[in-house]
């Protein structure tokens, strides 16, 4: 992963702390966050990491967001499971600064 598509992944998830998602529409996260699947932080950094490497292609968020919608249902859902997963450890990084 370039210095850059680690750059971009960290935006989107600065803007997915405070409920912006410009990647996903909002009934994609209907289903994927609602399941209890057990996913490593390991597996879901290389599963985002592949995915902003194509991305990285693209330079507008509608293509990005159109590429996203090209994927299987099964992929679109990895991604986004494995998303929140960097989100979610973002955000307890931060707390833990906090104390």
């Amino acid at each position: 992963m370039t210095n850059t598509e680690s750059n971009s992944i960290k935006n989107y998830i600065d803007m997915a702390k405070t409920g912006h998602c410009p990647l996903f529409f909002s009934e994609w996260l209907d289903g994927p966050l609602q399941s209890s699947q057990a996913l490593t932080y390991r597996s879901a950094k290389k599963n985002v990491g592949e995915v902003f490497s194509k991305l990285s292609k693209h330079r507008s968020i509608e293509r990005k967001k159109t590429m996203v919608e090209s994927f299987s249902d099964q992929e679109r859902a990895e991604f986004i499971q494995s998303f929140f997963k960097l989100v979610e450890r973002d955000i307890l990084q931060d707390l833990k600064t906090l104390h």
